[in-house]
């Protein structure tokens, strides 16, 4: 340590002192706890106890953890190594500028999240945030369209039970022209997803998608003809949106939400997910039943992204996001009635109901008529007579 004799006199040290080393303790600069002089850190003309000073991971000196940067992983850099080091925009990780890849050209991220959620593009020669240059038809994350509500033939307006759907997808960009043939759906960007873009479309009631499926059911095929994927891949998942008006109270919303996440073992099986996929992008693990009667109320800011039902203050609707992704058109529609049977069992139910699958299953069987593609999976599979 260097001994400075002009900093030492400044912590109370007399020029005796120095020479005798009678006197043996200071006050760290930092957080003023008493120190051994022998013990303490001589850093940028002040000393500290060793509670307040740290290795710089870079060059090795001693820093002033106070005043560094501390990673993730408890490393610690310097104002003398910061320059060298870059915040991973995905993860929030710091790591070293050797070891970053920039998207856009412009946006750090470690090596880690870029080889999972960007892809290289040889046509520019830089990493993109999941698409690749030449997609006319997949648009921002960010973009928005006005919304428009369809109804099947035979409906009035006024209605207000209305479902959005989300089916994320691995396929060549080219697939969007498809996709935006039809007038209700739309590409976007999504980071999850490598190589690919979500399917996203506007909102409609049951018997609009009921009545729209031989058209759906044809762009799925020539979809999946074509090389896309959606089921067997380890990202892709399908949301579907439902909007709060189609909740009647703060209760309905409750126990619409209470059904899934107390039961979970049904759950599970219903999303035709990995157990470790489910926790990780819709956790039924996250949500106390205090955090589900919050959210139903609109209470504070629930949002908790990765969760199996989001519901945020800022947002129009509840997202229901437990499901595998899926082009098949039975898979889709079997999500879709799920949640439209859900939305009107939990109006009526009893809270006591939602402890078990029984009422519900039984509520599906005999809607079974309305709910047909729901029946057929819940049948084969014995879960209702």
């Amino acid at each position: 340590m260097n001994n400075d004799y002009s900093v030492l006199q400044s912590h109370g040290l007399t020029d005796e002192d120095v020479e005798t080393q009678e006197c043996t303790e200071i006050a760290c600069e930092h957080c003023g706890e008493d120190v051994d002089r022998e013990d303490a850190y001589f850093v940028r003309e002040a000393l500290y106890c060793d509670e307040c000073v740290s290795s710089c991971i870079g060059c090795g000196d001693s820093v002033v953890t106070a005043e560094s940067i501390v990673t993730h992983g408890g490393d610690v850099i310097g104002d003398c190594c910061r320059d060298d080091y870059s915040e991973c925009e995905h993860c929030s990780c710091v790591v070293h500028y050797e070891e970053i890849g920039f998207v856009n050209d412009e946006t750090p991220y470690c090596q880690e999240c870029l080889s999972y959620h960007c892809v290289y593009c040889d046509e520019c020669e830089q990493w993109h945030n999941g698409q690749v240059c030449g997609s006319a038809y997949i648009n921002d994350y960010n973009f928005r369209v006005p919304l428009e509500f369809r109804r099947g033939r035979k409906e009035s307006s006024g209605l207000k039970d209305y479902f959005g759907l989300e089916v994320e997808v691995e396929a060549d960009n080219d697939l969007a022209e498809d996709v935006d043939a039809l007038d209700y759906l739309f590409c976007k960007e999504d980071g999850s997803v490598p190589a690919g873009f979500e399917i996203v479309s506007q909102p409609g009631t049951l018997a609009f998608w009921q009545e729209s499926r031989p058209e759906l059911e044809s762009l799925l095929e020539n979809l999946i003809n074509r090389g896309a994927r959606s089921y067997k891949t380890s990202t892709c998942g399908m949301h579907i949106h439902i909007n709060k008006k189609a909740f009647k109270s703060a209760l309905h919303i409750f126990k619409f939400q209470a059904l899934i996440y107390n039961n979970p073992a049904f759950t599970l099986f219903f999303s035709r997910r990995k157990a470790e996929h489910l926790e990780n992008w819709a956790s039924l693990t996250k949500e106390s039943t205090n955090d589900l009667v919050k959210k139903a109320k609109g209470e504070g800011d629930t949002y908790e992204r990765y969760i199996a039902v989001n519901l945020p203050n800022a947002v129009k609707t509840v997202e229901v996001r437990m499901f595998r992704g899926t082009l098949s058109v039975d898979g889709i529609y079997r999500n879709l009635e799920y949640c439209a049977a859900l939305l009107a069992w939990s109006e009526k139910a009893s809270i006591a109901a939602c402890n078990g699958m029984a009422s519900f299953l039984k509520y599906v069987s005999d809607n079974r008529k309305l709910y047909g593609t729901l029946y057929s999976f819940l049948k084969l599979q014995n879960r209702v007579r």
